[in-house]
């Protein structure tokens, strides 16, 4: 039997989602371009950023084929540019010898 003395921290509040109507309104109110503006300057909540993606998927900006909004809570992109070139893995081009897996 394996044990562990770690626990989960909790997660921050920006990451929690709510259900507030009013919040979900504020976000259909606005235009695509206004929703896009306030993902950017991160000033949508994380159930209107999930309310958007699961409704209007086409009009959430991607990076990488992921959702921008995901990408960019992730360690990779908040690392200086300088990092980011040094903590790449880059992986040999599969051979047409070898199978797909």
């Amino acid at each position: 039997m394996i044990t562990t003395n770690s626990t989960l921290a909790p997660l921050p509040l920006a990451l929690t989602v709510r259900d507030d109507p009013a919040e979900i309104a504020a976000l259909w109110a606005m235009s695509v371009q206004q929703r896009i503006d306030a993902m950017w300057a991160g000033q949508l909540s994380l159930s209107q950023m999930t309310e958007w993606s699961s409704r209007r998927p086409s009009q959430v900006p991607q990076l990488g084929g992921e959702f921008a909004w995901i990408v960019m809570r992730t360690p990779e992109w908040a690392e200086p540019a300088e990092q980011q070139r040094d903590n790449v893995v880059h992986l040999p081009e599969r051979g047409e010898h070898r199978a797909a897996a």
